[in-house]
């Protein structure tokens, strides 16, 4: 029996216990795997459409401020110039064609330069040049690049796709500039005739990437697909169109001509057509019967298409919500503000009393730090005596037998001269006045120090009289 028969018995006797094979589990992980898989190519598949259509918001921005500039505030001479030209934020008064929300750093997703770096907007150049027309500029945003490199020149391969996504989006942004013309386009626009064989001797790399590079032109160009007026909003010279139908302005009147007549049709009845004066050689009309006024007649007003985005009974509806319901809230946001006001009020002397004590405590507290500074000095010179006596008795060898410091002052002290100034007023009535006299002497006897408890000699002077002063 081989391994294959051997794994399929045992499966088969699992199965009929109940339990998870592993080729059942292999066969659910593989499913999983591939489940994962599909979702991981699609995820990034979205990513990549996302990134395309930023970069295309990105492009329309830029192109559109760059319009602009180059019509209001055109170069006197031509060169390469960037975003410091359109915008100058540091400046309240500064150029702000492109806004200040973009700086140099904001990036192009997938564009990068010839050289592979990334393309934001300090690196983009609007290359101008001054043609008899007007101010013109190109800009090359770049090729887009993306995923592996299969030509193995250190670069993400083109990707065209990925760059009309891009393009796509950025002519949905923004549409021919008011004050000036530009487009956006490819760098190849046909790859008719394009040799993608890198084989083929004819091949040029350079050809293909341009079906992912796109670039934009602004500025003048007389073949612009729409009506420009110049800039005083003056007409200079008449229309004419393809079919020989000319309008020109004669001194104040408008005069049209046209070949064919002119026809005034409709399916509907327009009203009366009115005005105060109608000059002309012929007249014919069937159902123009009033000439004096002009009136639209319609019991609703206006309607129809074209005119149904000027209805606003919707947006009146959702306002008058709106305000019913920011009405509401501010009624109970009042209330609640009126019942804090309320306890605010009533805990103030709540407040004062708490206030007036912490105050108390405040200054309890500065004089107690006062006693504690005032302590600090004594508590330091305890220590030091505590220290000393500690000394002292450690050096005194037997605790027991601590002899007299002799000679003492009683032993010292002699018969002819008995008083001490220490005792002088000993003996006296309290009202009188003591003092010792006669004759002197001084006398050496011993003390222990309070500190070490050693002897040390000191002296006092003896007196031969003691007298009592009493009035």
């Amino acid at each position: 029996m081989n391994v294959t028969e051997r794994m399929r018995s045992s499966a088969l006797k699992n199965k009929e216990k109940g339990a998870i094979t592993i080729v059942e589990t292999l066969i659910a992980l593989s499913v999983g795997i591939a489940v994962l898989i599909t979702w991981a190519v699609q995820q990034g598949d979205r990513l990549e459409v996302d990134g395309a259509r930023a970069a295309g918001r990105d492009i329309a921005t830029f192109t559109r401020a760059a319009s602009v500039w180059i019509v209001e505030a055109p170069p006197a001479t031509p060169g390469n110039y960037g975003i410091a030209d359109m915008q100058d934020c540091a400046n309240p008064a500064g150029a702000r064609f492109l806004p200040c929300a973009y700086s140099g750093n904001t990036a192009i997703h997938y564009a990068t330069t010839d050289t592979g770096d990334p393309v934001n907007f300090a690196n983009l150049a609007i290359e101008v040049t001054l043609p008899p027309e007007g101010p013109t500029g190109t800009i090359d945003f770049g090729v887009f690049r993306q995923g592996a490199d299969a030509n193995e020149d250190g670069l993400p391969d083109s990707r065209p796709d990925i760059a009309a996504i891009a393009l796509q989006r950025a002519r949905e942004e923004t549409a021919p500039g008011v004050f000036g013309f530009f487009h956006l386009q490819f760098a190849r626009q046909d790859p008719s005739g394009l040799v993608t064989d890198p084989g083929d001797p004819a091949f040029n790399l350079a050809e293909v990437e341009n079906l992912a590079r796109i670039q934009a032109q602004i500025g003048a160009d007389p073949t612009a697909p729409f009506l420009r007026v110049d800039g005083s909003n003056e007409m200079q010279s008449g229309i004419t169109f393809v079919n020989g139908v000319q309008l020109s302005m004669v001194d104040d009147r408008l005069d049209i001509d046209s070949p064919g007549g002119i026809n005034f049709e409709t399916d509907v009845n327009m009203g009366n057509l009115t005005a105060t004066e109608i000059d002309a050689t012929t007249l014919e009309t069937q159902t123009v019967t009033v000439f004096d006024e002009l009136k639209v007649d319609v019991a609703d007003g206006v309607t129809g298409t074209g005119f149904d985005r000027l209805d606003q009974s919707a947006d009146i509806v959702r306002i008058d919500g709106d305000v019913v319901r920011l009405s509401q809230d501010i009624d109970i946001n009042k209330t609640a503000i009126d019942s804090n006001s309320t306890r605010i009020t009533s805990n103030a002397a709540d407040t004062a009393a708490l206030q007036s004590d912490v105050q108390h405590n405040r200054n309890r507290i500065h004089t107690n730090n006062r006693g504690i500074n005032s302590n600090a000095g004594d508590i330091a010179a305890n220590a030091r005596r505590i220290g000393a006596n500690t000394q002292g008795i450690n050096n005194i060898p037997d605790m027991n037998d601590v002899s007299v410091c002799s000679p003492t002052l009683t032993s010292a002290a002699t018969t002819s001269h008995p008083v001490w100034p220490g005792s002088c007023d000993e003996g006296c009535p309290r009202t009188c006045i003591s003092s010792c006299s006669g004759s002197s002497t001084i006398l050496t006897y011993q003390k222990r120090d309070p500190d070490t408890l050693t002897c040390f000699n000191t002296t006092g002077r003896y007196y031969a009289y003691r007298s009592c002063n009493c009035h």
